[in-house]
């Protein structure tokens, strides 16, 4: 009777004691209250974060979806990078973000839930910052960990999914490209370097006219 019930409700075995617990979780988060007891909690975004390590796509996908709506509240976005942190050091890793992005760039199996959380998470955590230079920081962050090339092979290889093209589709959207920032900065102060040049002649000239209209003024 009991795996009955678990199955109807789709929540899997109750030894699945991580999955249990992050749904939980969400339930107590929908509550104002209790959203507010889960950030102030010393630990619990760490433990929270820390659960990625599970197999199982749709716990991984929960767990994202609760970091995300953490990253939208204020100093919420702090918290959730510190927890990645000590997410890093406790799991060894050499760049943050590491064993989530390899499971995004290199999943053992492609789960639509999990696949449309981490990018709508991705999105979240670059996107929400204000300051464009860390903005920059966070995007060239994913970059580095192969997020840029394997965007393009997604967008080939799994068109038909389209909440999942929707969300990367955002992220190019909103995607601040480097290059072009420096080119367009160069070109900028090329063309201001123009102007200043221009005024420059032209304050002569002026000078110069001014000068002529005196010599002729005095010849009258």
């Amino acid at each position: 009777r009991l795996h009955r019930k678990l199955k109807k409700y789709q929540i899997g075995e109750a030894t699945d004691d991580v999955r249990l617990c992050i749904m939980c979780l969400r339930a107590i988060m929908n509550n104002q209250n209790g959203f507010n007891l889960v950030i102030q909690h010393t630990s619990a975004l760490n433990y929270i974060t820390l659960s990625l390590q599970h197999k199982n796509y749709r716990c991984k996908a929960l767990i994202l979806e609760l970091l995300a709506a953490v990253c939208l509240v204020e100093l919420g976005h702090d918290v959730v990078l510190a927890a990645f942190d000590n997410f890093r050091i406790k799991c060894q890793e050499k760049h943050r973000f590491e064993i989530l992005m390899k499971s995004f760039t290199q999943p053992s199996e492609f789960n639509v839930d999990y696949m449309v959380a981490c990018m709508q998470f991705i999105n979240i955590i670059v996107h929400s910052v204000q300051d464009m230079n860390y903005r920059v920081y966070l995007q060239e962050e994913f970059k580095l960990l192969g997020l840029d090339e394997c965007l393009k092979k997604y967008l080939e290889i799994h068109s038909e999914c389209d909440l999942f093209i929707l969300q990367i589709h955002a992220f190019l959207d909103n995607y601040f490209d480097v290059g072009q920032l420096l080119e367009d900065s160069e070109t900028k102060q090329q063309a201001i370097g123009k102007v200043s040049e221009l005024e420059e002649q032209l304050a002569i000239t002026n000078e110069r006219i001014q000068e002529l209209e005196s010599g002729n003024s005095n010849k009258i």
